[in-house]
């Protein structure tokens, strides 16, 4: 039995850069038996976009953009009472979540059989008045994420003096702001200069054996790197999971963590940067958002 479907489209996302069509991506919906399927573009407005989409009934929304407005668009279906499930598309550049929940699976493939797949409640984490879908990371400034879109957004002429100006910023972050935790009402007294909190453990962010990991706890990551090198070799090893041996750096797991400094902190939600007074504290959501998966 077809289902209806409303999809929202940001023409800025990685896929569409590189060539795909709305078009293509309903007559692949159809082809899958969605039917019928109605399309907000929110690429020029990505607030009202949202706002006029969460107005529209259907079975089932799609999103098919970057992770940063899935997050946005996950934020504001959390304020509805018994919204639709939600069936993400990979059309971004790092489509986290859609790695979460389909593995390598590319648009296509998801598309072709997103028909066929079932509603299933997944935790998030909030901050700030965000939902974060994957992770949110504070004293990493959102400098180097500026810098980075700089970078990405040709042409380049003109721009050089600004991305400098950003990594310089990104790198006086990193060496001159201290920050303390407290961890479900406990003090953690290992500070730290940048922290990643993820939903679920680091090392498990991978579809495996077609069932998608989202342990319903938040994982705290922190150290004190010393510079943009030290920076990225943390985090490289977080990637492959290998927290051996790093005197800098320290794990703990919670439900409701709490950043303090004694300036604003940069803050980084799936992705999107921005700043936020402390202490910048992060929630545990348990069966926050209702999303389209294969089936377990």
């Amino acid at each position: 039995m077809a289902r209806a479907l409303h999809l929202l489209v940001n023409r800025h996302a990685g896929a569409f850069t590189r060539g795909m069509t709305v078009e293509s991506v309903v007559d692949g919906l159809e082809a899958a038996g969605w039917s019928p399927i109605t399309v907000t573009d929110i690429s020029d407005d990505i607030e009202a976009g949202i706002a006029e989409a969460c107005e529209i009934p259907g079975d089932a929304f799609a999103i098919a953009a970057g992770d940063g407005t899935v997050a946005a668009f996950a934020t504001a279906l959390s304020e509805l009472d018994s919204p639709p499930p939600l069936l993400v598309l990979p059309a971004g550049t790092a489509n986290l979540l859609a790695k979460r929940l389909y593995g390598d699976g590319d648009m296509d493939s998801v598309i072709a059989t997103s028909a066929g797949y079932e509603p299933r409640k997944i935790p998030c984490g909030r901050v700030d008045g965000r939902i974060f879908l994957i992770a949110a990371a504070v004293g990493i400034t959102p400098a180097f994420a500026k810098a980075r879109e700089l970078l990405r957004e040709p042409p380049h002429d003109g721009r050089l003096r600004a991305i400098w100006r950003y990594i310089r910023a990104g790198v006086r972050s990193l060496t001159t702001r201290y920050i303390g935790f407290t961890i479900d009402g406990e003090t953690h007294f290992r500070r730290a200069r940048a922290a990643y909190v993820s939903v679920g453990r680091m090392g498990d962010a991978h579809a495996q054996g077609g069932e998608s990991r989202f342990e319903p706890i938040l994982e705290v990551y922190a150290g004190r790197p010393f510079g943009v090198v030290d920076l990225s070799i943390m985090l490289a090893r977080a990637a492959f999971a290998d927290f051996k041996h790093q005197k800098r750096a320290w794990r703990a797991t919670g439900h409701h963590i709490e950043a303090h400094s004694k300036r604003r902190l940069p803050l980084i939600v799936d992705g999107e940067p921005g700043y936020a007074n402390s202490p910048v504290v992060f929630e545990l959501i348990e069966d926050a958002l209702c999303v389209m998966a294969p089936k377990a």
